[in-house]
């Protein structure tokens, strides 16, 4: 009897041991999926209009780096970037949790129950896709997340993407400009550091922050 007890009491702290093994592996995966999520958006992303009816998205190649001459602009940020990763490496989602983005508005900073909106990971994605939708076909956009922030925009307390964005017309102009792009939607909220070049299309010029 005692030998019985002893095999199920054993068999026992086994299994405990292997549901705990299999949730940190799980937790840990998750961890590096999160991560590897983050690297990428901090990275330089291609939003190619091929036709009217589609738009390519893919990481940006070294042709197209030499010429928007994204090296340029990484070499001032590079120092920067190395303590964002490291600061990162320790925190769990930082784009999730509103209270680990910096606060950017003016007066106290509101409770995450206050947060209007949520983090969408594909906000990217509908950036590129909104950027291209009205301007014609084989014009290029770049973009590239700089950090998180929560700003207050028209009453509403936001997470926000500051993100450089950088267009190329079909003839090879360019033009470019910062901006805080809604965390969910992907929208443009407010943009400066405009760079215009006056042969560019008129349309991109018309770009501006959504009014929703």
């Amino acid at each position: 009897m005692k030998k019985q007890l002893k095999l199920i009491f054993l068999c026992t702290c086994l299994l405990f041991l292997s549901i705990g093994a299999f949730s940190y592996l799980r937790w840990q995966g998750n961890q590096e999926m999160a991560m590897n999520h983050r690297e990428a958006e901090n990275k330089w992303k291609t939003f190619n209009k091929v036709s009217n009816k589609e738009i390519k998205s893919y990481p940006t190649t070294e042709k197209e780096r030499k010429d928007f001459k994204l090296d340029e602009d990484d070499h001032s940020h590079d120092s920067h970037e190395s303590k964002k990763r490291s600061v990162a490496s320790q925190k769990t989602t930082p784009e999730k949790d509103p209270n680990l983005r910096p606060w950017k508005g003016i007066g106290a900073r509101p409770l995450s129950s206050e947060i209007d909106n949520e983090y969408n990971p594909e906000w990217k994605e509908e950036l590129g896709k909104n950027l291209l939708r009205f301007l014609r076909p084989k014009t290029l956009s770049v973009i590239k997340r700089e950090n998180s922030a929560l700003i207050k925009h028209k009453g509403k307390y936001l997470m926000v993407e500051h993100v450089a964005i950088k267009l190329q017309s079909p003839e090879g102009q360019h033009y470019g400009y910062n901006a805080y792009v809604d965390s969910a939607s992907g929208k443009i909220i407010r943009t400066w550091n405009r760079t215009i070049h006056e042969k560019f299309s008129r349309s991109a010029l018309r770009l501006s922050p959504s009014r929703n």
